[in-house]
């Protein structure tokens, strides 16, 4: 049959695309493979399927919608439209205008089918390129016409064994307003199903939607849809993901908000856990790229062999065991957007090279692969170690350096803004409390001063850890001092802190707590530093490295405390 021989030569197609970004003689619809490309080109993973399965509206869910929809529609219609959809096999379902799932217009086979399949229900949340690739919904309303599509037409290989058929509908003014789908678990679809989806589609546009009323809502026959508005709501300062109102955090947002709108390469530098990825994260929200994706990759956690096919991707039989049509990486996938590599330091001086390429050409070539691919993404990095530590030590070669080190921001330690730590509590507290369904404890006095003393090696990940930990242990509203683990409380900081001891206000309408440091801030905060480095070298016998070590700082750091130690006395 020429539908099979079609759908053979489909199958050949899209392997042949997947694997190489092109075909050598396009044997589908151009309209197909112009949304193939567009998948491609947004790192839509063909074979991932957890997310497409995350997407599914819960069977409830589906349920409630129809059973609130049906009381503003003919009874009788759609009683009509539901049992000739179920008896067909099909499902059945309304979508707007920007893919979200309005409603299902049957109810017996979708539910039995996702029995059988294992999944939610058939019905997905959402129908966009970016969610779930090439899909009839989507094509529809771009070229408004009917569309059908089956097999390896679809660009993501969990729909192969779907075709699904879709007509655009259509406002009073003639604009398209959504769509009308009918997917089927078999390639070859019912015959009947195309036309009967057209009448279904004439019938709701006789229904026909209404525009947007006083309160800028969306309503079809009365029954509200979804609550939009022209003009988009406010969306938060994604600054404010940095919590802390020191002179040194206000100095890290004046950077990232100057840097974010550039194209520049960043590199943010900085110990373990002060939050060098939430950093990267406002980076990203702020620029012009903020609707592409973010893409954030631990160096550290990869080999180097894993690191190469894990970035650049690999073709066609690279290796034993890789797939036959060979998988893209994950510089290709931030195409558009941002990439993030924390741990930068960990990175081979093979993959730097393959890296610095890749930056200066804007192109890559995957492991094993003969042809290279355009990318065009923006790398914001991470390490624990500045630039010219990292040149000093050979951890980086000099021309990977100058390329990646457009410009630098350094992260500061939280015992180097100690007067954040209240703030910061306060908001781990609340975010905590309120994933945990636990009501939010106060601090006392002491105890924050007690926290604010302590110097926090560990920095914004490790405070986070103990107001989790204390959340738990908590046994009343209040948090005290001997609530406290016995290392903060019984810290040299805290136990000689005599004179030096800062004070604890409240401050504004909303009742802030804040800490303040006595005397100079600067000096005391130094003060601290050198006599927190004098105790940990004595435990540790004299050995700078693993002092330095237990510190969580560089060698070269511990020198010069050491250094202004010795000046100090």
């Amino acid at each position: 049959m020429a539908q099979d021989k079609h759908l053979k030569e489909t199958a050949v197609a899209w392997q042949q695309f997947i694997g190489t970004g092109h075909l050598h003689q396009p044997s589908v619809p151009q309209v197909v493979l112009a949304s193939w490309q567009n998948c491609r080109e947004r790192g839509v993973d063909p074979w991932e399927n957890r997310k497409i399965q995350a997407g599914f509206v819960p069977g409830q869910e589906v349920a409630a919608l129809r059973i609130t929809r049906s009381r503003r529609r003919p009874a009788e219609t759609l009683k009509a439209i539901g049992e000739f959809a179920d008896e067909n096999r099909v499902v059945l379902s309304v979508y707007d205008n920007q893919g979200n799932f309005i409603e299902p217009l049957n109810h017996q086979f979708p539910s039995s089918m996702a029995d059988q399949l294992g999944v939610s229900s058939l019905f997905l949340g959402q129908l966009t390129e970016d969610m779930s690739g090439t899909n009839a919904v989507t094509l529809a309303m771009r070229e408004a016409a009917t569309v059908r599509l089956a097999g390896y037409e679809h660009y993501h290989s969990w729909f192969h064994a779907f075709s699904c058929s879709a007509a655009p509908l259509r406002d009073g003014r003639g604009h398209i307003a959504g769509a009308v789908g009918a997917s089927s678990l078999d390639v070859h679809q019912p015959v009947m199903v195309l036309p009967f989806l057209r009448c279904v589609a004439d019938l709701y546009q006789h229904w026909r939607w209404l525009e947007y009323d006083r309160n800028k809502t969306r309503y079809w026959q009365g029954v509200q849809l979804m609550t939009s508005s022209p003009d988009p709501p406010k969306m938060p300062n994604p600054l404010n993901q940095l919590v802390g109102y020191s002179h040194e955090m206000k100095v890290v947002k004046e950077k990232l908000a100057a840097v974010a709108q550039s194209e520049l390469p960043v590199m943010l530098t900085g110990e373990s856990g002060v939050g060098k990825e939430v950093a990267a994260q406002v980076i990203h929200q702020l620029s012009a790229r903020r609707k592409g994706p973010l893409i954030a990759i631990n160096c550290g956690a990869l080999s180097e062999t894993l690191a190469e096919t894990t970035l650049f991707g690999y073709g066609r039989g690279a290796f034993t065991g890789a797939r036959s049509v060979g998988k893209p990486g994950l510089i290709e996938a931030s195409h558009g957007g941002t990439l993030f590599l924390d741990e930068l330091e960990s990175l081979s001086p093979t993959v730097q090279v393959m890296l610095l390429r890749c930056l200066a050409e804007k192109k890559i070539l995957p492991v094993g692969g003969t042809e290279e691919r355009p990318v065009d993404f923006r790398l914001v990095s991470a390490s624990k170690i500045t630039g010219e530590q990292a040149l000093a030590e050979g951890v980086w070669r000099a021309d990977f350096y100058y390329r990646i080190g457009g410009y630098d921001i350094a992260i500061p330690p939280l015992r180097h803004r100690r007067e954040d730590i209240p703030l910061l509590m306060e908001v781990l507290l609340k975010q905590l409390a309120e994933t945990m369904g636990r009501a939010i404890p106060r601090l006392t006095e002491e105890a924050i001063s007690c926290l604010c003393h302590y110097p926090w090696p560990g920095n914004v990940r490790q405070l986070k850890n103990l107001m989790e930990q204390l959340l738990i242990t908590c046994q009343n509203d209040e948090i005290t001092i001997s609530d406290l683990p016995e290392i903060i409380r019984y810290h040299s900081a805290w136990l000689n802190r005599g004179a030096e001891a800062g004070s604890v206000t409240t401050a504004g309408n909303q009742g802030a707590i804040q800490w303040t440091p006595a005397g100079d801030g600067k000096k005391l905060l130094n003060h601290l530093e050198r006599q927190m480095a004098r105790q940990v070298l004595k435990e540790s016998d004299g050995n700078i490295s693993e002092a330095a070590r237990r510190l969580g700082i560089s060698r070269p750091t511990l020198y010069r405390i050491i250094k202004d130690t010795r000046e100090e006395v």
